[in-house]
Protein backbone atom coordinates (compact mmCIF):
# COMPACT_ATOMS: atom_id res chain seq x y z
CA UNK A 1 0.00 0.00 0.00
CA UNK A 2 1.51 3.68 -0.80
CA UNK A 3 0.16 7.31 -1.10
CA UNK A 4 -2.79 8.14 -3.05
CA UNK A 5 -4.87 5.30 -2.46
CA UNK A 6 -2.30 2.70 -3.99
CA UNK A 7 -2.58 -0.94 -3.66
CA UNK A 8 -0.61 -3.99 -5.13
CA UNK A 9 -1.24 -7.86 -4.30
CA UNK A 10 0.22 -10.49 -5.80
CA UNK A 11 0.58 -13.80 -5.55
CA UNK A 12 2.82 -16.56 -7.20
CA UNK A 13 2.51 -20.54 -7.36
CA UNK A 14 4.63 -22.87 -8.59
CA UNK A 15 4.89 -27.13 -8.25
CA UNK A 16 5.00 -30.67 -9.65
CA UNK A 17 3.04 -33.46 -9.65
CA UNK A 18 4.74 -36.41 -11.73
CA UNK A 19 4.64 -35.46 -15.15
CA UNK A 20 2.82 -31.98 -14.94
CA UNK A 21 4.47 -28.60 -13.79
CA UNK A 22 2.81 -25.53 -13.57
CA UNK A 23 4.07 -21.86 -12.44
CA UNK A 24 1.38 -19.11 -11.98
CA UNK A 25 1.29 -15.48 -11.49
CA UNK A 26 -1.38 -13.11 -10.77
CA UNK A 27 -1.42 -9.26 -9.77
CA UNK A 28 -3.86 -6.75 -8.84
CA UNK A 29 -3.00 -2.99 -8.92
CA UNK A 30 -4.86 0.52 -7.67
CA UNK A 31 -4.54 3.62 -7.42
CA UNK A 32 -6.53 6.76 -6.62
CA UNK A 33 -4.23 8.85 -8.08
CA UNK A 34 -2.52 12.07 -7.34
CA UNK A 35 -4.08 14.11 -9.67
CA UNK A 36 -8.08 14.78 -10.28
CA UNK A 37 -9.27 11.55 -12.45
CA UNK A 38 -6.36 9.97 -12.42
CA UNK A 39 -7.39 6.77 -10.85
CA UNK A 40 -6.85 3.80 -12.42
CA UNK A 41 -6.79 -0.17 -11.68
CA UNK A 42 -4.97 -3.22 -13.53
CA UNK A 43 -5.68 -7.21 -13.26
CA UNK A 44 -3.02 -9.69 -14.93
CA UNK A 45 -2.19 -13.44 -14.85
CA UNK A 46 0.40 -15.06 -16.14
CA UNK A 47 0.54 -19.05 -16.54
CA UNK A 48 2.62 -21.61 -17.91
CA UNK A 49 2.06 -25.50 -17.47
CA UNK A 50 4.45 -28.10 -18.99
CA UNK A 51 3.75 -32.01 -19.48
CA UNK A 52 5.95 -34.59 -19.86
CA UNK A 53 3.27 -36.61 -22.49
CA UNK A 54 6.61 -39.12 -22.92
CA UNK A 55 9.87 -39.39 -22.45
CA UNK A 56 10.84 -37.61 -25.74
CA UNK A 57 7.71 -35.71 -25.91
CA UNK A 58 6.92 -32.49 -24.22
CA UNK A 59 4.05 -30.31 -23.83
CA UNK A 60 3.97 -26.46 -23.03
CA UNK A 61 0.76 -24.66 -22.10
CA UNK A 62 0.63 -20.49 -21.64
CA UNK A 63 -2.01 -18.54 -20.32
CA UNK A 64 -1.79 -14.81 -20.44
CA UNK A 65 -4.48 -12.60 -19.14
CA UNK A 66 -4.48 -8.36 -18.69
CA UNK A 67 -7.44 -6.57 -17.69
CA UNK A 68 -7.82 -3.10 -17.02
CA UNK A 69 -11.05 -1.91 -16.57
CA UNK A 70 -10.07 1.65 -16.06
CA UNK A 71 -7.34 4.46 -16.65
CA UNK A 72 -8.65 7.76 -16.36
CA UNK A 73 -6.69 11.00 -18.45
CA UNK A 74 -6.22 13.74 -16.24
CA UNK A 75 -4.95 15.27 -19.46
CA UNK A 76 -2.66 18.30 -19.42
CA UNK A 77 -2.09 21.73 -18.01
CA UNK A 78 -1.08 25.05 -18.70
CA UNK A 79 1.41 26.34 -16.91
CA UNK A 80 -0.43 28.80 -15.47
CA UNK A 81 -2.62 26.07 -13.95
CA UNK A 82 0.15 24.13 -13.13
CA UNK A 83 1.09 26.73 -10.83
CA UNK A 84 -2.22 27.17 -9.29
CA UNK A 85 -2.87 23.50 -8.30
CA UNK A 86 -1.09 20.97 -10.08
CA UNK A 87 -3.49 17.81 -8.79
CA UNK A 88 -6.14 19.64 -10.86
CA UNK A 89 -7.60 17.23 -14.16
CA UNK A 90 -7.15 19.71 -17.76
CA UNK A 91 -9.70 21.56 -18.82
CA UNK A 92 -12.37 19.37 -19.85
CA UNK A 93 -11.22 15.93 -18.24
CA UNK A 94 -14.32 16.06 -15.58
CA UNK A 95 -16.97 16.97 -17.93
CA UNK A 96 -15.81 14.49 -20.97
CA UNK A 97 -14.34 11.95 -18.23
CA UNK A 98 -11.39 10.77 -19.95
CA UNK A 99 -10.74 7.17 -19.52
CA UNK A 100 -9.31 4.30 -21.58
CA UNK A 101 -9.91 0.51 -20.39
CA UNK A 102 -8.17 -2.49 -21.94
CA UNK A 103 -8.69 -6.03 -21.94
CA UNK A 104 -6.74 -8.85 -23.59
CA UNK A 105 -6.40 -12.51 -23.49
CA UNK A 106 -4.13 -14.97 -24.60
CA UNK A 107 -3.50 -19.04 -24.86
CA UNK A 108 -0.85 -20.91 -26.59
CA UNK A 109 0.60 -24.31 -26.71
CA UNK A 110 4.36 -25.84 -27.73
CA UNK A 111 4.47 -29.23 -28.30
CA UNK A 112 7.84 -30.67 -28.65
CA UNK A 113 8.93 -34.17 -29.86
CA UNK A 114 12.41 -35.93 -30.40
CA UNK A 115 12.51 -38.46 -33.00
CA UNK A 116 16.12 -39.50 -32.06
CA UNK A 117 19.11 -37.61 -31.19
CA UNK A 118 19.11 -36.44 -34.93
CA UNK A 119 16.34 -35.33 -35.34
CA UNK A 120 13.52 -33.37 -33.34
CA UNK A 121 9.67 -31.42 -34.92
CA UNK A 122 7.91 -28.68 -32.80
CA UNK A 123 5.03 -27.88 -33.40
CA UNK A 124 2.74 -24.64 -32.11
CA UNK A 125 -0.42 -22.60 -31.72
CA UNK A 126 -1.93 -19.76 -30.19
CA UNK A 127 -5.14 -17.23 -30.42
CA UNK A 128 -6.32 -14.15 -28.14
CA UNK A 129 -8.00 -11.58 -28.46
CA UNK A 130 -8.44 -7.90 -27.53
CA UNK A 131 -10.47 -5.34 -26.55
CA UNK A 132 -9.61 -1.69 -26.20
CA UNK A 133 -11.96 1.61 -25.56
CA UNK A 134 -10.67 5.09 -25.34
CA UNK A 135 -12.79 8.36 -24.24
CA UNK A 136 -10.96 11.57 -25.40
CA UNK A 137 -11.80 15.20 -24.99
CA UNK A 138 -12.57 16.07 -28.09
CA UNK A 139 -16.02 14.65 -26.97
CA UNK A 140 -15.76 11.31 -28.66
CA UNK A 141 -14.90 7.68 -28.09
CA UNK A 142 -12.55 5.16 -29.99
CA UNK A 143 -12.25 1.85 -29.77
CA UNK A 144 -11.03 -1.94 -31.32
CA UNK A 145 -12.17 -5.47 -31.15
CA UNK A 146 -9.03 -7.83 -31.92
CA UNK A 147 -8.97 -11.57 -32.37
CA UNK A 148 -5.59 -13.28 -33.20
CA UNK A 149 -4.64 -16.49 -34.17
CA UNK A 150 -1.37 -18.50 -35.58
CA UNK A 151 0.02 -22.07 -35.83
CA UNK A 152 4.08 -22.91 -36.54
CA UNK A 153 5.78 -26.24 -37.71
CA UNK A 154 9.16 -26.94 -37.57
CA UNK A 155 12.04 -29.92 -38.08
CA UNK A 156 15.24 -29.30 -36.97
CA UNK A 157 17.65 -32.00 -37.88
CA UNK A 158 21.91 -32.80 -37.95
CA UNK A 159 24.65 -35.30 -39.13
CA UNK A 160 27.85 -35.63 -38.36
CA UNK A 161 30.73 -37.44 -40.52
CA UNK A 162 33.13 -39.73 -40.09
CA UNK A 163 35.61 -37.25 -41.36
CA UNK A 164 34.65 -34.90 -37.91
CA UNK A 165 32.73 -32.55 -40.74
CA UNK A 166 28.69 -32.46 -40.62
CA UNK A 167 25.84 -30.77 -41.26
CA UNK A 168 22.74 -29.38 -39.38
CA UNK A 169 19.48 -28.21 -41.00
CA UNK A 170 15.80 -26.55 -39.88
CA UNK A 171 12.87 -26.61 -42.35
CA UNK A 172 8.95 -25.02 -40.82
CA UNK A 173 6.15 -22.71 -42.01
CA UNK A 174 4.66 -20.12 -39.86
CA UNK A 175 0.85 -19.03 -40.62
CA UNK A 176 -0.69 -15.84 -38.81
CA UNK A 177 -4.03 -14.23 -38.73
CA UNK A 178 -5.37 -10.82 -37.29
CA UNK A 179 -8.88 -9.63 -37.61
CA UNK A 180 -10.32 -6.39 -36.03
CA UNK A 181 -13.10 -4.34 -35.53
CA UNK A 182 -12.31 -0.26 -35.27
CA UNK A 183 -15.11 1.96 -34.29
CA UNK A 184 -15.40 5.39 -32.98
CA UNK A 185 -18.49 7.64 -32.27
CA UNK A 186 -19.48 11.26 -30.40
CA UNK A 187 -19.77 11.39 -26.51
CA UNK A 188 -22.07 13.29 -24.08
CA UNK A 189 -20.96 13.57 -20.73
CA UNK A 190 -18.45 10.46 -21.10
CA UNK A 191 -20.92 8.41 -22.53
CA UNK A 192 -21.17 6.83 -26.05
CA UNK A 193 -23.86 8.96 -28.03
CA UNK A 194 -25.52 9.01 -31.93
CA UNK A 195 -24.05 7.18 -34.73
CA UNK A 196 -20.99 5.58 -35.22
CA UNK A 197 -18.41 7.88 -37.06
CA UNK A 198 -16.26 5.18 -37.95
CA UNK A 199 -16.84 1.38 -38.30
CA UNK A 200 -14.35 -0.39 -40.41
CA UNK A 201 -12.69 -3.76 -40.13
CA UNK A 202 -9.11 -4.77 -40.68
CA UNK A 203 -7.17 -7.35 -41.44
CA UNK A 204 -3.73 -8.99 -41.41
CA UNK A 205 -2.53 -12.39 -42.53
CA UNK A 206 1.17 -13.84 -43.31
CA UNK A 207 2.59 -17.11 -44.46
CA UNK A 208 5.89 -18.30 -44.29
CA UNK A 209 7.99 -21.22 -45.40
CA UNK A 210 12.07 -21.23 -44.89
CA UNK A 211 14.59 -23.72 -44.38
CA UNK A 212 18.03 -23.33 -44.11
CA UNK A 213 21.52 -25.80 -43.86
CA UNK A 214 25.08 -25.24 -42.40
CA UNK A 215 27.37 -27.37 -43.64
CA UNK A 216 30.45 -27.04 -41.06
CA UNK A 217 33.32 -28.42 -43.45
CA UNK A 218 35.97 -27.30 -41.32
CA UNK A 219 37.29 -26.49 -37.40
CA UNK A 220 37.53 -22.91 -39.31
CA UNK A 221 34.60 -22.81 -41.53
CA UNK A 222 30.91 -22.75 -42.23
CA UNK A 223 28.48 -22.89 -45.04
CA UNK A 224 25.46 -21.73 -44.71
CA UNK A 225 22.31 -21.45 -47.27
CA UNK A 226 18.75 -21.16 -47.33
CA UNK A 227 15.50 -20.05 -48.31
CA UNK A 228 12.76 -17.88 -47.03
CA UNK A 229 9.38 -17.32 -49.08
CA UNK A 230 6.69 -15.23 -47.50
CA UNK A 231 3.39 -13.75 -48.31
CA UNK A 232 1.37 -10.89 -46.25
CA UNK A 233 -2.01 -9.60 -47.10
CA UNK A 234 -3.92 -6.36 -45.74
CA UNK A 235 -7.13 -5.49 -46.20
CA UNK A 236 -8.99 -2.47 -44.17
Amino acid sequence: AGSYGLTRTSFQASGRSGSVGIVADYSNFGIEGYRVNSAAQRKQLNTVMTWDVKEDTKARFILNSFDMPYAQDPLGLTLAEFNRDAALAGSGAEITRTRKAVAQNQFGTVLDHRVDKDLSLMARVYFGDRQNLQYQSTPAWTGLNRNFYGTGLQAKGQKAFADGTGIDWVVGMDFDSSKELRRAGATTKGEQTGADTRNERNKAVNRDFFAQLNWHFDEKWTFTTGARSSKVILSS
